[in-house]
């Protein structure tokens, strides 16, 4: 009896296993042995889905996936083993004994001329089936322009004639209805002050590549949760917008697969290559263009792309960025070279600074993140200019587990402060700051401020009596902040900053990057202008570092007790 019950249990968990489904199953060991060139996320992606299924948590609804196979033979003659795989994990894996899926959350990177389009087009038609078992699963296909957003919906309508199947699918404006579901697959743009309301099932965001922020996106998935099984799919080539959403997932992306953040319910296919010297071998591109085997024409069109873009890389940008979803990104430039960040720890009595005036810049990135402030000195004795700088740490932020440096043991130290909450009042740095200044009799003439965070910190600040009307509150925008940068660097350069030995800024200095300009704003990238920027947007923080910034805004109104405004630049 005892060996029956583990031949029945051993049986159970075959059947439950990828194994049911062969042709997932293949694809998944080929990569993890290395049978297909894939990019390093997507192998990491894939040994990640192994250990989920050899943890026996998960399971494939196979009848759901033969049927959904079904349905993707009325748009395609044939079925790659990569879009077998991506819809077996994605549409078809569920935790064991329900119908929650596993991977809720999909990002599909692929490019161009790889079928995007199409299986957009064939798993909403999965959604609204009676196969889902989900009636008024409305799926709402959002893109840039409705042109990107229409071209699902076109291919719907095509199968739908030519299949003969206009009982089940019909095109009723920008949408196709669903019949047998009273489901709604709409094409939509991404106007998002005509969004809210919605009732989706499913959102799918065609070319996530040109949004460069996450406003649009996020009125749209706010309908979510209104109807069973919500998915939230992501598809796109690379692109020309650089620091937009794109960057941020594929940062998120790395953080996720390397084991920092654990994200249990995002799943990330991305085929791209993983440096631009794999686009000279052509075994290579299938990398970032999976249906390449089977694509003859692709190839053809791929290899005269290639041809024309090693004769004037310039002007065939899109070769990198959409066939191989590797867009030639300009080199980080850092801020200065570490040896000079380290020329700050210089030794300082900072006992010298009691009765002198300073002044005051903060940083508050979000008040569940950190914030940081520094109080700025000018010695002119020494003519250098003393920094005082301590952050503060919302200890519920998410980003924590995964920042290496040990931020715990520099706030033992003195350099930062943790504060247990979940919503970082502003006036704990602000009071921080001014219980400081009236300890040592600092005279802070002048508080600098990020533009963006006025309202949370202009309220506070008034009721210490600075204010912008009252001429002692500066605003740091673009426009004020990209000429202090040249007098920032000369000043490493002459090492006339002295920060002791604070870790904590100098982690956070090394950060940074330099970035242009843009030629959209006030500025002009070609005239070499630049701001600052964060090499990593969530796990190296820049904040500390940015209060020093907005305080050396206004560094003239110390240097000038003693100097002329003009004899700030000596030297330079």
């Amino acid at each position: 009896m005892t060996t029956l019950k583990k031949k029945t249990a051993k049986k159970k968990r075959i059947k439950n296993s990828l194994t049911s489904c062969k042709d997932a199953y293949q694809y998944l060991q080929k990569v993890l042995k290395k049978k297909i060139l894939v990019s390093k996320k997507l192998y990491k992606q894939c040994q990640i889905i192994d250990k989920e299924f050899k943890s026996g948590n998960i399971e494939v609804n196979l009848e759901m996936y033969n049927k959904y196979l079904k349905i993707g033979f009325l748009f395609f003659i044939e079925i790659f083993d990569w879009q077998k795989f991506a819809l077996c994990v994605c549409l078809c894996t569920f935790y064991k004994g329900t119908t929650r899926a596993r991977w809720n959350k999909v990002l599909i990177v692929v490019g161009r001329g790889n079928g995007k389009d199409g299986i957009i087009a064939w798993w909403s038609c999965c959604l609204t089936s009676t196969y889902h078992h989900i009636k008024h699963y409305d799926v709402d296909i959002i893109a840039n322009n409705m042109s990107q957003a229409l071209r699902p919906i076109q291919d719907i309508k095509y199968m739908a004639s030519e299949k003969d199947k206009e009982s089940f699918y019909e095109k009723i404006g920008d949408s196709i209805v669903s019949y047998a579901t009273d489901s709604f697959i709409n094409a939509r743009s991404s106007d998002a002050k005509m969004q809210d309301g919605l009732r989706s099932g499913a959102v799918v965001f065609n070319e996530v590549h040109g949004y460069e922020n996450y406003s649009k996106l996020n009125v749209m998935i706010t309908g979510l949760g209104k109807i069973e099984d919500p998915r939230q799919m992501y598809f796109t080539t690379n692109g020309e917008v650089r620091g937009g959403v794109l960057d941020d997932m594929l940062d998120t992306a790395s953080d996720v697969l390397d084991g920092i953040v654990d994200d249990k319910r995002f799943l990330y296919l991305i085929y791209e290559l993983d440096n631009k010297q794999e686009a000279m071998k052509e075994k290579n591109w299938v990398k970032a263009n999976p249906s390449l085997p089977y694509r003859e024409n692709l190839l053809s069109q791929i290899t005269d792309e290639y041809d024309l873009w090693r004769k004037n890389p310039d002007n065939m940008p899109a070769f990198l960025q959409k066939r191989m979803n590797l867009p030639e990104m300009p080199t980080d430039q850092e801020v200065v070279p570490w040896e000079l960040i380290l020329k700050t720890n210089q030794d300082y009595d900072y006992r010298k600074l009691d009765g002198k005036s300073c002044v005051l810049g903060i940083d508050l990135s979000k008040t569940t993140d950190w914030t940081a402030i520094n109080l700025l000195f000018y010695d002119e004795e020494l003519d250098k200019f003393v920094s005082i700088n301590h952050a503060f740490i919302c200890g519920n932020n998410r980003d924590l587990a995964g920042i290496k440096a040990p931020y715990k043991d520099w706030c033992q130290k003195g350099f930062g402060t943790i504060v247990d909450c979940k919503d970082l009042d502003p006036r704990i740095p602000i009071g921080y700051a001014f219980n400081l200044a009236e300890e040592h009799d600092y005279n802070i003439e002048h508080v600098v401020i990020d533009d963006f965070k006025k309202i949370v910190l202009a309220g506070v600040l008034e009721e210490y009596g600075y204010t912008k009307e009252g001429g002692n509150l500066t605003l740091a925008r673009p426009l004020v902040i990209a000429p202090i940068v040249p007098v920032i660097e000369r000043m490493f350069i002459n090492e006339r900053l002295i920060w002791g030995d604070n870790p904590m800024l100098r982690w956070a200095t090394n950060n940074t990057k330099l970035v242009p300009w843009k030629p959209n704003s006030t500025g002009n990238a070609d005239m070499g202008n630049q701001l600052y920027g964060k090499i990593n947007r969530r796990f190296r923080k820049t904040d500390p570092f940015m209060a020093f910034v907005h305080s050396m805004i206004k560094f003239d109104l110390l240097e000038e007790q003693s100097y002329s405004y003009n004899d700030v630049y000596r030297g330079f």
